[in-house]
């Protein structure tokens, strides 16, 4: 397992502890259904053979999206071996798909990897991909990330942001930008391009250019049912 500084985890209880309920995160009605309906899918290995391959081409069109077109705001080339050395943040992990992505992109012998999810079953699941390669998850919501703030090199949060209501949106943002590193972060984001949210694709990225100094959003794929966003602070 990664062992992280012991000031960077401020409330919480990963998969490693008896006790894992954490009620507060479970405040939003909304919160409870998704968490509900996530711990239904999880296990048997369904959910990653279901979304497997769909998740991936997210990921990549992100990294893809963070060399290219993010790099040249910023006027800096983001090395990923460099950039995974550092800490890693999944919102929304589900079963730490992500986790085995990013070891098979990085040529460093490990991901220094933190996932939070409101789902236990998720995260069971997840927890068989990195026994013996490190990492750490945590049950949390996105909008209330139990991590010190300034802890983060990376941010990922992959299809997670249509799982929250109205009133965790704007948290969730707020949360992102905390635990990130104040120097230079990066968060790479994408939501379903569906309604509401894609009604709604204006005043998301005016949410996000309060927090990050740089902002890009990738063209529109039919094969992805995402929209792409890469940000910088």
């Amino acid at each position: 397992m990664v062992r992280l500084k012991n000031c960077l985890f401020t409330s919480c209880f990963t998969t490693g502890h008896k006790n894992h309920s954490i009620e507060p995160a479970k405040g939003f009605a909304k919160s409870r259904d998704i968490a509900e309906k996530y711990d239904q899918t999880a296990n048997g290995g369904h959910y990653d053979v279901r979304y497997k391959e769909e998740q991936e081409k997210k990921y990549e069109a992100l990294l893809q999206l963070l060399i290219s077109d993010l790099s040249k705001v910023v006027g800096h080339r983001f090395d990923l071996d460099e950039l995974f050395m550092g800490l890693i943040l999944d919102s929304g992990c589900g079963t730490a798909m992500l986790f085995d992505f990013l070891r098979d992109q990085c040529n460093s012998t490990g991901v220094g990897y933190v996932g939070i999810d409101i789902s236990l079953e998720m995260l069971r699941a997840g927890h068989t991909k990195l026994k013996g390669k490190g990492g750490d998850l945590v049950q949390a919501t996105a909008e209330l990330i139990p991590i010190r703030s300034g802890s983060m090199d990376c941010i990922f949060s992959v299809s997670t942001f249509q799982n929250l209501d109205d009133r965790q949106q704007e948290a969730y943002f707020q949360e992102i930008a905390r635990v990130g590193r104040s120097n230079q972060h990066v968060f790479l984001f994408s939501f379903l391009d569906k309604p509401p949210l894609s009604e709604r694709v204006d005043d998301i990225i005016a949410s996000l250019d309060r927090y990050f100094r740089h902002v890009v959003i990738a063209p529109k794929r039919r094969d992805i049912e995402d929209q792409i966003l890469a940000c910088s602070n």
